[in-house]
């Protein structure tokens, strides 16, 4: 009888993708077609988008459902946030943004984003395994944010800003602030 030996950089190689498929399996389908019934709802009843849902991808939610999601829009939004937030800390530290930075820059109004410049951009070149990990992540986690309609995305900034600034120290302005602080407690006589 043979014993297969595995090394920690296969067992933790698996850990991975185990997680990363359970964070996508984990949310359920409301929240995930969450930021897209919640604009659907302005121009068409909760009955029509329960038909086209059903009729055009064969997809189950009854008005009742998409009426309780709508009501629970903060709970939607926490789990979202929750589900975007890892993946954006790690995405950001690998390429070298504040987190908050790579989904809400300067241009986040106006153009694309960090992020979005990154998907588009960067192209996997891989000069190592982690290279291609790291690409993969980033255009992972663009692929989840990317869709997501503009204004659902400012909804979700409260809640991200939390997640992703919750340690003190993730978030660019969060640094500069404390930074300047040091400095003039420095000063002080």
């Amino acid at each position: 009888m043979s014993t297969k030996h595995i090394t920690a950089d296969q067992i933790g190689a698996e850990l991975v993708e185990a997680a990363k498929s359970l964070t996508e399996d984990s949310l359920p389908l409301s929240t995930k077609l969450f930021p897209y019934i919640y604009i659907a709802s302005r121009h068409m009843s909760l009955r029509t988008i329960t038909r086209w849902l059903q009729e055009k991808h064969g997809v189950s939610l009854s008005p009742a459902a998409l009426s309780r999601a709508l009501a629970s829009k903060e709970l939607h939004l926490e789990r979202l946030a929750a589900s975007i937030a890892a993946p954006a800390r790690y995405v950001a530290t690998e390429y070298g943004f504040g987190p908050l930075g790579l989904l809400y820059d300067e241009e986040f109004e106006h153009g694309p984003t960090c992020l979005q410049n990154l998907a588009e951009h960067t192209h996997p070149q891989p000069e190592s395994e982690h290279d291609i990990s790291r690409w993969s992540d980033m255009q992972s986690l663009f692929a989840v944010w990317g869709p997501i309609p503009h204004e659902v995305q400012l909804l979700l900034k409260p809640y991200l800003s939390e997640l992703l600034c919750d340690d003190g120290g993730d978030d660019d302005e969060v640094l500069e602030d404390d930074a300047s602080e040091t400095t003039n407690q420095e000063l002080k006589p």
